[in-house]
């Protein structure tokens, strides 16, 4: 396993680190960054890893991406978490779901513990008669304005191995000192 610090430094922007942190992957990832202009003051900066395994034969994704706001604050608020949620769900409509269960994960059943403020959720999802089953969790860190996020999926076959998976990258998750 390979420990693998997610650390966007803003090159251009700023040379303040604005997500660090580090997350155990089973295989090398995959990294993709990416800047939206959201109005003329205020950025979102993207740093993407994903990373792929084979489990009997299904593949399971894990992908941790951090999101920067540069220029507006999060806020935590209801109405925050709620576009966050609703953006997820628009993403999978774009990514061609015919159907989709959304369920939010419970206090009594999260897999995440820590302090920070969290909305973990599940989503069992039909692509054109592939079922899939994607598990997530949003990470709020207000210190440094980032929105972490964790999805794990994979198969509805592989459930067992998605939740495996998505329990061990979530307790491997450590912000840098």
């Amino acid at each position: 396993m390979r420990v693998f610090s997610l650390l966007l430094l803003l090159i251009g922007f700023s040379t303040q680190a604005a997500c660090n942190f580090d997350v155990v992957f089973t295989t090398i990832p995959e990294t993709k960054q990416q800047k939206v202009e959201l109005s003329p003051d205020v950025q979102l900066l993207i740093a993407q890893r994903i990373a792929k395994q084979t489990l009997n034969g299904s593949v399971v994704a894990t992908n941790v991406t951090c999101q920067y706001l540069k220029g507006k604050e999060y806020t935590n608020s209801e109405s925050e978490w709620q576009a966050y949620l609703d953006n997820a769900i628009r993403g999978l409509g774009k990514s061609g779901v015919t159907e989709l269960e959304v369920r939010i994960i419970g206090s009594e059943d999260k897999i995440y513990t820590g302090a920070l403020a969290s909305l973990e959720y599940q989503f069992e999802a039909n692509f054109g008669g592939n079922q899939q089953i994607i598990k997530n969790l949003a990470l709020l860190d207000m210190e440094s304005n980032s929105l972490i996020s964790f999805s794990v999926s994979g198969s509805q076959s592989e459930k067992e191995g998605v939740t495996d998976e998505f329990k061990r990258v979530i307790s491997s998750f450590k912000l840098a000192d």
